[in-house]
This record gives structure tokens, sequence and C-alpha cells, in this order.
């Protein structure tokens, strides 16, 4: 028998969910930009390397080093933008998600799609004392709260996960 989440999309939901995937224990986010210092460190030496050029009159180099620089500027923008768009949509879309958990893997179907994986899909779980997170990537998976479980304990859920994901949780004592 399937184990069932039903999920409701609202804010708390997907503040929480949010706040789990930025970190890595649960803890406070970490900032979007931690490695601010790397960017603005590139688009320094790319200025200093313009300003090089320009002095030498190598006009072929000044243009390549200004798309290069207006394009790291474009793309934190373009970045930055879509995310927030990604965040208003999270808003918007509420209603209910329902997840299953079997054998073979996880099914997650809301209003407008369905999706089945294979746990074979997954990276890893990360156990926290109000759910679990289900890694797809870095920075995306689906964050099962344990008060959406409708026909299961906690206990049965992370067991169910434990059994088939490396390096797997281990299911509370």
């Amino acid at each position: 028998m399937p184990l069932v989440y039903r999920i409701s999309m609202d804010a708390d939901y997907v503040s929480r969910a949010r706040q789990v995937t930025n970190t890595p224990d649960g803890g406070a986010p970490t900032k979007p930009g931690s490695a601010r210092w790397l960017q603005w460190g590139t688009r320094a030496a790319l200025a200093a390397l313009l300003v090089f050029l320009v002095e030498r009159r190598d006009w072929a180099g000044v243009a390549l080093v200004s798309v290069g620089l207006a394009g790291s500027f474009a793309t934190a923008f373009l970045k930055r933008r879509s995310s927030q768009r990604a965040r208003q949509r999270a808003l918007l879309s509420t209603g209910v998600l329902l997840i299953s958990m079997d054998d073979d893997g996880l099914s997650a179907a809301n209003d407008n799609r369905q999706d089945m994986l294979p746990w074979s899909e997954f990276m890893d779980a990360t156990d926290y004392p109000d759910g679990v997170l289900l890694s797809l990537a870095s920075r995306a998976g689906y964050w099962l709260p344990d008060a959406a479980l409708s026909n299961a304990t906690p206990y049965q859920a992370r067991v169910l996960i434990a059994s088939h994901l490396s390096p797997a949780i281990a299911p509370p004592a």
C-alpha cells in the first residue's frame, strides 16, 4: 500500500520548502549569492583588463571584454528576474499536491500534471525534525512534511525512504 502525502500548497509550505532546499542542515537559509565575491572579483578583473586594452588601443579586445562584462551583468539580472517569477508562480499555484510513495518510486500529482519518478532518480534524502527532503539535484527536490502524511506514520515513511536511497536516512529509533 503506498504512503500518501496530501500537501496544501500554501505560503507556509512554500516558505519551509524554500528554507530546507537552501540549507544543508535545515537551519537559517544561506544567502543565494554567497559567492558574490567571486562574481564581483571577476568583473573587477574584466574592468582592469578593459582599461589596459583601451590604453593599448586594442579595439577588438575592448569590444570582446566589454561584451563579456555586459553579459555578466545581464546574466545576473535575468537570473534574479527568473527567480522572482518562479517564486510568484509557486505562491500562486495554491492547491493540493498528492504524493504517493511505494517500492517503485514516488508519484506526484496536482491539478495540472502528474510525475512518476523511480527511486534511482533521487540523489539522497535529508531528515529534518518536521519532514524529509528528497533531493533530485543540488537545489531541487520534494519537501515532504510529516504533518501531510495521511495514511502512515513518519516512521513508516522514513523506513520506506531508507530502504531505497543511499546514503539513506536512518529511521528514528
